[in-house]
């Protein structure tokens, strides 16, 4: 693990039980997972890695459909309520660094990262390990806050890159800020970028919230 992963991990066991509690309450958060699941509707006997997997909702949704889902995530708390919410369902978790997942190569049909990459400082390694591990014809299906809301909400500097510490009332963490130049480069650099979509909250519709992206490893 390295430092942003150690640094994820620890947050992550501290506040998350508090994190849970908000997203069940989360209308976009929902809304975004309804998204990216509208993509995955016949994916039984697909193999499925959900990375960051946190506490497993995806997981349990498309293990019900069917899909062989893989989780992993740096934090042992998520792990543990994941596993307790997909306990039946037959998905193995794994506490795993998104960089260094540990699978073998063309392991997956797809690949699963729901507001998590924003986690690490270099994206780019993240997605040459899921390159790496992605079936060829494979798609990965990627969320991560926009940076437009970062720019607006917190630095009012679209171009001010890295790591930054946010404060949402009991619950404090980081995330890496990066611009959508950034996160198409990394990701073109290893898939054709099929589709993009820029997301606004229910609560704010003037600017996007999250940007979505789907690639296919070709």
């Amino acid at each position: 693990m390295d430092e942003d992963a150690r640094q994820a991990r620890k947050v992550y066991n501290l506040y998350g039980e508090a994190f849970i509690k908000k997203d069940e309450k989360n209308k976009d958060k929902k809304k975004i997972s309804s998204i990216v699941l509208s993509y995955l509707k016949k994916v039984k006997n697909k193999k499925i890695l959900d990375a960051g997997c946190g506490a497993g909702r995806e997981c349990e949704i498309l293990a019900k459909r069917g899909a062989k889902v893989f989780g992993i995530d740096v934090s042992e708390v998520m792990l543990k309520i994941a596993k307790k919410r997909c306990s039946k369902l037959g998905v193995k978790f794994f506490q795993r660094d998104m960089e260094r997942t540990g699978f073998e190569e063309e392991s997956f049909d797809f690949i699963l990262s729901i507001l998590s990459a924003q986690y690490k400082r270099d994206i780019k390694k993240v997605f040459r390990e899921f390159w790496r591990i992605l079936k060829f014809g494979g798609e990965i299906f990627v969320v991560v806050p926009h940076p437009i809301k970062k720019m607006i909400e917190h630095t009012k500097n679209y171009f001010e890159r890295g790591l930054h510490w946010e404060e949402h009332g009991e619950v404090k963490y980081f995330n890496y800020y990066w611009t959508l130049e950034d996160y198409f480069n990394a990701i073109s650099q290893f898939f054709r970028i099929c589709e993009i979509r820029e997301i606004g909250s229910l609560k704010e519709k003037n600017y996007p919230h999250f940007l979505f992206i789907r690639a296919k490893k070709t």
